[in-house]
């Protein structure tokens, strides 16, 4: 097939940046996979939908919005990263747009060229993300019918639920013109800006940024610290602003998505744990009855059967409710004699619990509701001995410290009241629980009581299932953008140093040696890393933050910076942008002269 001029234009600039295409390529394909990944994981949860209650709902609102809203970041993150590939790319063949513009080509013929790139691109890139797309989705797919099982297996799921791999004709049609339509815009940007330069002004290479003395001027501090090769990348950030700027944002959105990523996935945890309130045991037992609490004795015989379990550590504890403003807690022996000692109180002490536990408007707040001298004031008539507080309160005290009283107590009745064990085998230890319960405790007459046993092990088990799958997709997408921003900074800092050639050959013929350029690559790296790095730990901190408010509607509990992901943020910057500008360093060879009178580099 015969192709006409600025086809051939377009497909003989691919053939020449091999380096480039390829990055821009890996970009399109990444942005197609997760759109079609995203759209995959929406139709399956429809399909899954429409067999459960067999009929078709359509898509529901919250899976139509989250599908939008990646979707949306997706776009908005390839029309950076590959418009900026093509930038460059125009940016380098300026002089040849000039000529072409001085033999008569038209401002339309020049926009065209950039754009049978996108074209030719999109030919080899769109298919290949849709393979890959559907790879993700049965990946994704795999590991969330290996969590329903496991889910299923303890109970949590009471049905059966399968998300089918769902390939239909409109998911490719979708994708296709979504990634299509992405990579045409992309391209269209850069294009419009080559076709609009003036032809003089293109063949004399005249910069998009207009650089002045003023402008690329250095401070005296960044020449005493850094020296003259420091004063030379500073001056070469600067001059080359554009290029900085998108490897910059590029890096700063990763940063931004991994912090909130990470403080996601720590705080996700962090809300399971208000149930059991990180309660050291792996089974319980339970009693509850609204009318009748059990008795002391009652609860000593059922826990020394309990401890007759091989290699069973048992923590009994149980409350009962007075007036709906205190709580009398009360331990198992050998516990409440530990927790007199604590508080400093003799036995048979009466123990003020500083600590509740409340939900307010559906929100668990946690607080420190009393002095031990402003309860004795508030409650004259009940005798406080000593004082719980900090950490010295076991977490299994905590579940019952709901109170604006919570008082620990010996030899009380309890309507609720757990026997907590720590055993190897809590599903033998539950049956066995159960069998103890039934015997020690008979049912009463017209009273009704409630025994039950907990896998917590089990329980624990799931509530990680359900998080791992969560941050499975999380961090997968992340990875996904954080992939397509790296393949911006790859290409553009690539296309830099490529671009810089020359200027490293005149360098190096007026004196400079080849650990000079290194040094000065390293100090640009550095300051291109620590200007990310100032933008994003910020931004990326702000973002775990309105992650945890938005988990907070629900739960109380702490923020806590995300140092770990702050550090890991920092130290993968300054290896990217290091090992990125080295290796595109590394591929130059002192030229003298004759790198010098080259026009371009290849």
């Amino acid at each position: 097939m015969k192709l006409n001029l600025t086809t051939r234009l377009a497909l003989t600039q691919l053939k020449i940046k091999r380096a480039r295409t390829v990055m821009t390529l890996l970009g399109i394909s990444l942005s197609t996979a997760t759109i079609t990944a995203v759209y995959g994981y929406g139709e399956s949860a429809r399909t899954a939908i429409y067999k459960a209650i067999g009929r078709d709902l359509g898509y529901p609102a919250v899976i139509l919005a989250l599908g939008l809203i990646l979707g949306g970041i997706v776009i908005a993150a390839s029309v950076i990263v590959i418009s900026n590939s093509f930038r460059v790319s125009a940016g380098e063949r300026m002089r040849q747009f000039g000529l072409l513009k001085s033999v008569g080509a038209t401002k339309k013929q020049i926009s065209r060229i950039i754009l049978a790139e996108g074209i030719f691109l999109s030919v080899i890139g769109i298919p290949a993300g849709l393979l890959i797309g559907l790879l993700v989705e049965l990946l994704g797919l795999t590991v969330v019918s290996a969590a329903f099982r496991t889910l299923r297996a303890g109970n949590v799921l009471t049905v059966d639920v399968a998300l089918p791999f769902v390939v239909t004709p409109w998911m490719f049609v979708v994708a296709i013109i979504t990634s299509l339509a992405t990579v045409l815009l992309a391209a269209w940007l850069p294009a419009r800006q080559a076709a609009k330069m003036p032809a003089i002004d293109a063949i004399r290479q005249k910069s998009e940024v207009k650089a002045t003395a003023k402008s690329v001027r250095v401070s005296k501090l960044t020449r005493l610290l850094f020296g003259f090769e420091g004063a030379l990348a500073a001056k070469s950030m600067k001059r080359s602003r554009r290029n900085y700027r998108a490897t910059v944002v590029s890096l700063t959105v990763s940063i931004v998505l991994f912090i909130a990523a990470s403080s996601f996935g720590a705080q996700i945890k962090a809300t399971t744990s208000v149930v059991w309130q990180n309660v050291d045991a792996t089974a319980a037992g339970q009693y509850y009855s609204h009318s009748e609490p059990i008795d002391p004795q009652t609860v000593r015989a059922v826990t020394q059967k309990l401890r007759a379990y091989p290699g069973a550590a048992i923590f009994g504890v149980g409350a009962r409710l007075e007036n709906n403003t205190v709580s009398y807690i009360t331990a198992d022996d050998e516990h409440y004699a530990e927790l007199c000692a604590a508080a400093g109180a003799p036995p048979g002490a009466n123990i003020l619990v500083n600590y509740r536990q409340e939900k307010i408007g559906g929100k668990y707040k946690t607080s420190v509701p009393h002095t031990l001298a402003a309860a004795r004031e508030k409650y004259p008539a009940i005798r406080l001995d000593g004082e719980l507080k900090g950490a010295k309160i076991p977490e299994e005290i905590k579940l019952f410290a709901t109170e604006d009283l919570c008082l620990l107590v010996p030899e009380s009745a309890a309507n609720n009241y757990y026997w907590f064990a720590n055993v190897q085998d809590s599903a033998a230890f539950r049956d066995y629980c159960e069998k103890v319960l039934q015997a020690q405790i008979p049912a009463p007459e017209g009273g009704e009581i409630w025994l039950h046993s907990f896998d917590l092990s089990g329980e624990s088990k799931n509530v990680n299932t359900i998080v791992n799958t969560i941050m499975f997709f999380v961090y997968g997408f992340v990875g996904m953008l954080t992939l397509i921003a790296l393949t911006n900074v790859i290409s553009t800092v690539s296309a830099n140093m490529r671009s810089r050639f020359r200027e490293f050959a005149v360098l190096t013929s007026v004196g400079m040696t080849r650990d000079g350029i290194r040094k000065m690559l390293n100090l640009e790296s550095v300051l291109c890393s620590a200007k990310s790095l100032v933008l994003g730990l910020p931004l990326g901190v702000a973002a775990a933050y309105a992650v945890y408010k938005g988990l907070g509607l629900s739960v109380e509990f702490p923020f806590e910076l995300p140092w770990r992901a702050l550090l890991a943020s920092i130290a993968g910057v300054f290896a990217v942008t290091w090992a990125t500008m080295r290796g595109a360093a590394n591929r130059w060879k002192n030229g003298g002269i004759d790198a010098i009178r080259e026009t371009s580099v290849k």
